[in-house]
């Protein structure tokens, strides 16, 4: 079984170099980056890893320059027309799949009608108390159980108006999807050609780490240069081992998650 990774990307260099190295090193087949701005010397360095396919933007699709989801999807149905591997993940760059042992299991074990595998968010959170020093410190959260509403709002009070089910994110999940079935990529979950949706299944547990873009410690040049250097720019923070180890705090004081 062969699988691979699909995104439109804007992001430094440090993170996108981290992105192809982290899933090449799990076994994607092919990482299949769409340039939203074209650049040909950073093609040219992203490219020299092997398995790694780069696309520069159409002058066409410059010149339209429509929204965001819209050249996502694009791209990523472009790229699901053309590729040679069963299964199809589209993402951003600021998302690194995790335990993928337990993905690629369930990809293996799929019955044939089904369509599509989704894959939850984990939302990294900063701490407070120990500035970050490479791209990809920090702690992670997972989305909150359903009825839990009122703990939340005991954490973080007014703020819990602007996160998704306790994270900053997007709760939605991303999706693999099953190659050769004529399927519309989306942004998030995929469909037939006719809009409708198709057959799918939610993987239990966060498998999705979302690291939080572009932000001033990914762009400050030590932070950069530390990443940079990294052993495969694969520098993944710890979890918390559990609740009596977590800590959630408001916006603005220390802040700590944990995977359930």
């Amino acid at each position: 079984m062969k699988w691979g990774v699909v995104a439109t990307v804007n992001e430094p260099e440090p993170l996108l170099r981290a992105f192809v190295a982290h899933h090449l090193a799990l076994g994607a087949s092919e990482v299949v980056l769409h340039l939203d701005v074209p650049d040909e010397g950073l093609a040219r360095r992203l490219a020299q890893a092997p398995g790694c396919l780069i696309h520069q933007p159409a002058p066409e699709g410059l010149a339209l320059r429509r929204p965001t989801p819209e050249r996502q999807a694009r791209n990523a149905a472009l790229t699901y027309a053309a590729t040679g591997v069963d299964w199809l993940l589209h993402i951003d760059a600021d998302e690194f799949l995790w335990e993928a042992g337990r993905v690629l299991e369930a990809l293996a074990a799929a019955p044939p009608d089904v369509m599509a595998l989704g894959v939850a968010p984990l939302d990294r959170v900063w701490r407070t108390a120990a500035p970050p020093q490479t791209i990809f410190d920090g702690l992670f959260r997972d989305l909150a159980p359903g009825g839990s509403e009122a703990a939340l709002r005991r954490i973080y009070g007014p703020a819990l108006d602007f996160l998704d089910r306790g994270i900053a994110g997007n709760g939605a999940a991303k999706f693999f999807v099953r190659t050769g079935r004529g399927l519309r990529m989306g942004v998030h979950e995929p469909t037939d050609k006719e809009g409708r949706a198709v057959l799918s299944r939610l993987l239990p547990g966060g498998a999705l780490l979302h690291f939080d873009g572009a932000t001033p410690p990914i762009t400050s040049p030590s932070c950069s240069a530390r990443s940079a250097s990294s052993r495969a720019g694969r520098t993944f923070p710890r979890r918390a081992a559990g609740p009596s180890s977590a800590r959630c705090g408001r916006p603005g004081g220390t802040s700590a998650g944990s995977r359930r």
